[in-house]
């Protein structure tokens, strides 16, 4: 029972304390309603004296603007008025400055344009006196190299008939000298005959006597010795036999001379057959082309090989 009364008393002592809390909370709300009430009160009239302050400042910056505007325009008509006056000014100006340039324009081209004729007229004289002179001079260097062609193209054909004439003169010595040694070699090789018949008639004798004896008669059926002797006969003494005497080998021509140095050398060119073979520039070319023609070389590029073929 003790325990039951200390719960109800506990029970009673929340209650108490749950409506102290209630008034206590409704006291705060009623408080907050006031306090509430009395801020947005506070607030209107802020609110109110704010819109009414606005609404001056706002009349007061409207008039300003408009006085701004107004002294703005003004301003700008003033300026465009100077500027006017400027520009006027300016192009008045510039307008006599231009006629003043165009005048001084006009005199400097008229002055040029002078200037220009006359160094026209003058290099015109000046041209045509250099064309003269030229034309004076060609004469001249045409008559000098006229004369000059005519004295080298004498010069020339005399030099031409000179050679011809040494090369006809050494020709024939050539040929001369050529009958000569072969007509040298013919006789040596007649005389070498004669001689070799000479001591085979001696040798047929000889041997006729060394078979038959000193008989002055010889069978008749007997056929004469033949001219070659019999094999290792004993020849005699004082016989010899004279060997022919052979052709010595015909010179060689400038084909010949220049196809070996070709074959040695493999290619060359014309100037080095001259220098080597010491060979005029015409015997050079004769037997080139001869050979050229035979088929034995061909020419490339300025060089002489021989031919492949």
């Amino acid at each position: 029972m003790a325990f039951k009364d200390s719960w109800q008393q506990q029970r009673q002592l929340r209650l108490q304390q749950v409506e102290q809390r209630r008034q206590a909370v409704s006291l705060l709300l009623q408080e907050t309603s006031k306090q509430r009430q009395a801020t947005a009160s506070q607030l209107r009239c802020d609110l109110t004296l704010f819109r009414e302050s606005l609404s001056y400042d706002a009349s007061i910056r409207r008039e300003k603007l408009q006085n701004y505007c107004e002294s703005l325009h003004q301003q700008t008509q003033e300026f465009l008025a100077i500027a006017h006056a400027d520009r006027e000014l300016m192009s008045q100006q510039l307008s006599h400055d231009l006629q003043s340039f165009r005048a001084t324009l006009t005199e400097t081209v008229d002055s040029l344009r002078q200037e220009i004729q006359a160094d026209l007229q003058r290099l015109q004289l000046e041209t045509q006196l250099y064309l003269e002179e030229a034309h004076q001079a060609r004469i001249k260097q045409r008559i000098r190299l006229t004369r000059n062609l005519s004295i080298f193209v004498d010069k020339l054909r005399s030099d031409v008939a000179a050679f011809l004439t040494d090369a006809a003169l050494e020709r024939q010595e050539k040929a001369l000298q050529d009958k000569r040694d072969r007509k040298a070699e013919l006789d040596c090789l007649l005389a070498g005959f004669a001689e070799f018949r000479t001591q085979l008639k001696q040798f047929r004798t000889d041997l006729s006597r060394t078979v038959w004896g000193d008989a002055e008669t010889a069978p008749s059926t007997q056929h004469p010795a033949p001219s070659t002797p019999a094999p290792e006969p004993k020849k005699p003494n004082g016989f010899k036999i004279v060997t022919p005497v052979k052709a010595a080998p015909a010179p060689k021509t400038d084909e010949d001379k220049i196809y070996e140095y070709i074959e040695v050398m493999q290619s060359v060119r014309l100037t080095e057959i001259e220098s080597a073979l010491s060979m005029t520039r015409i015997q050079a070319v004769e037997g080139l082309r001869s050979l050229i023609q035979q088929g034995k070389i061909t020419q490339r590029d300025r060089l002489y090989l021989l031919s492949t073929k």
